[in-house]
């Protein structure tokens, strides 16, 4: 019975030791990875970035952790071992925002004032100073079913995000003056229905005169 005892007590023993290695391997991991996004500079504080599904901004960098405050105003906190191993998207490091915009204008835009509207959009954004030139790009690309789609590219070259949005408001409300300029109109989704003068016929004999007579009045008006 002793024997078997002391045999338990050294398999209790293994196992404590196993557990307090892997704790310790844990926790190591974590100080290494905390290291490495301090001195690598992966992130830092204030940095917008995305990790997993969770978007948000660094709020504190310590040696076992992260804390990262979320969209919702909560705080995520993330072992370092597992943001340095993890793929991250960090938008306070990107140098210039994408400005892309599909606009459509009315299927009764002539061509010249397709042309018109294509080659003024293109001037606007080469002219404007937060606007990369060699990144615009103003092409018709398609008869879509309502409209007619002009792609609109730049790159934008901005401090943050704010004050992207900022340039992209005002860009889009110089391409609605292009276009109303131009003559042309934005266009919304929409349906043109044909009736036949045999199919009105049909329903207008089916009427009633009384309302036949009502229908033919306010056409008149």
């Amino acid at each position: 019975m002793n024997a078997n005892l002391m045999r338990s007590s050294r398999q209790w023993d293994r196992f404590n030791e196993t557990n307090v290695a892997l704790a310790a391997q844990k926790t190591l991991e974590n100080v290494i990875g905390g290291l490495s996004l301090i001195f690598d500079e992966t992130i830092q504080l204030g940095d917008t970035l995305k990790l997993a599904d969770s978007i948000g901004t660094v709020d504190a960098i310590g040696l076992r952790s992260t804390r990262i405050r979320t969209l919702d105003r909560t705080i995520l906190s993330v072992p370092n071992g597992q943001i340095a191993n993890a793929t991250i998207e960090n938008f306070s490091r990107r140098d210039r925002f994408r400005f892309l915009h599909i606009v459509g204008v009315e299927y009764g835009t002539t061509a010249a004032q397709l042309r018109a509207v294509l080659d003024q959009i293109t001037a606007m954004l080469r002219d404007n100073a937060a606007v990369e030139p060699e990144s615009v790009r103003v092409r018709f690309i398609r008869f879509a079913s309502s409209s007619l789609d002009i792609e609109v590219v730049a790159h934008i070259v901005g401090p943050g995000w704010n004050a992207f949005l900022e340039i992209q408001e005002a860009l889009l409300f110089g391409i609605i003056e292009i276009v109303q300029g131009a003559g042309a109109s934005i266009a919304f989704p929409s349906q043109t229905l044909y009736v036949s003068a045999s199919v009105e016929r049909k329903r207008l004999d089916g009427a009633s005169p009384a309302r036949t007579a009502q229908e033919r009045s306010a056409a008149v008006l």
